[in-house]
């Protein structure tokens, strides 16, 4: 039997009484998007995160679209974007009409390289906002980019969609992210550490202006029924099946997080000896795991290996957005990516998930060690 990557399906069977109360619930209400189940989740979300307010969308994609959007980035402005990323972060900025600026990442947590945009910044490169991705559920350096928000006023969109709950110091006090820029974009994919029973998103923010305008826009441009005030409104809202199920599953979020935490903690001590780079957590980071990624020489050889040995692991992301058709044109003449580069060449994802046993753990463990040995 194959070892999956993840097991959102484990995840129902732990809730399966309290999800299924929830959704006749929600059934029986006859409120099937938004209504009281939605705004519960955006209250109770907003209270996690530390934000005054969140509006919960369709998707994680949306939430980027409409957070830049409301937050005034429009046709011909720069936005900062690392280099390697899920192809959405950048895909948000060309559908809202701005350039993506690439920035390369570090190699030690794959976040963007902050020095970088500093120095793209005070050569004079116009960049309105930047997107720092809390990749695999480590955060990027919030408090070093924050300190370049204020130098140029920057707006900053946190990427959010796959560190629920995960922490950074700032200003020696560690915070969730999600709480730390102008807005923060969250996505419940059914495989992220607060995944859904579907697609559903959400933009956090304490600013007020932000949230009215991302509600503005998710809901047709609607400031009341049938008063479209802006033309470029759209269509994206969480439904309330989700919500309930979000609901349920945010109070178990810690507890499931530190499970991951210490599955990785165990990947760690155990795979150390093996030839392969382990995750690094920078000083005053806390890593929610969402996933597991090591570095690995001959990686689809590797990835392959375990495949026959019954263990699927993941590649994400197998190229960097340079590296991607769709998006090579953003790539500027004289700049390079090396770091993004090496980690699409190297990354390989094991499987991790909060339910995931000491005997499937080990599994993995033993597989990686003997595919290692066979290179």
């Amino acid at each position: 039997m194959m070892i999956a990557p993840v097991d959102p399906a484990g995840e129902y069977r732990v809730l399966a009484t309290e999800i299924d109360d929830a959704v006749r619930g929600v059934l029986s209400s006859g409120q099937f998007v938004a209504g009281a189940e939605v705004a519960a989740f955006e209250r109770e979300l907003a209270d996690y995160v530390d934000t005054a307010h969140v509006v919960g969308v369709g998707n994680g994609t949306d939430a980027l679209e409409i957070a830049l959007a409301a937050c005034g980035v429009e046709c011909g402005d720069s936005v900062a974007v690392p280099a390697f990323t899920f192809a959405a972060t950048v895909e948000a900025v060309v559908r809202v009409g701005a350039t993506p600026l690439l920035i390369d990442i570090v190699d030690s947590d794959f976040a963007i390289d902050v020095r970088a945009l500093a120095e793209r910044l005070a050569k004079g490169a116009k960049v309105k906002a930047v997107i720092p991705v809390h990749l695999y559920g480590h955060p990027a350096d919030m408090e070093a980019l924050l300190e370049l928000r204020e130098r140029y006023g920057l707006t900053v969109i946190e990427d959010a969609a796959q560190s629920h709950g995960a922490r950074c110091r700032i200003a020696g006090e560690s915070r969730r992210v999600g709480g730390l820029g102008d807005a923060a974009c969250f996505s419940f994919y059914p495989t992220k550490n607060l995944g859904a029973a579907g697609d559903g998103g959400a933009i956090a923010t304490s600013n007020a202006e932000i949230a009215a305008r991302a509600r503005l826009i998710a809901n047709h441009g609607d400031a009341s029924k049938y008063e479209h005030v802006l033309a470029d409104g759209r269509n994206s809202r969480l439904d309330a099946i989700q919500a309930a199920i979000l609901r349920i599953k945010l109070r178990r979020l810690d507890e499931w997080n530190d499970a991951r935490r210490r599955i990785a903690g165990s990947y760690t001590a155990n795979l150390a000896p093996a030839a392969v780079g382990l995750p690094k957590v920078r000083a005053g980071a806390e890593s929610v795991y969402h996933q597991f990624a090591v570095r690995v020489s001959e990686r689809d050889r590797t990835q392959a290996v375990l495949r026959e040995l019954g263990v699927a692991a993941g590649v994400h992301y197998p190229r960097a957005i340079h590296q991607q058709p769709g998006f090579a044109r953003f790539a500027e003449s004289g700049e390079s990516y090396p770091c993004a580069e090496r980690a699409a060449a190297e990354i390989l994802c094991l499987p991790i998930y909060p339910l995931m046993t000491d005997e499937t753990r080990e599994a993995v463990e033993r597989a990686l060690v003997q595919a290692l040995e066979q290179g």
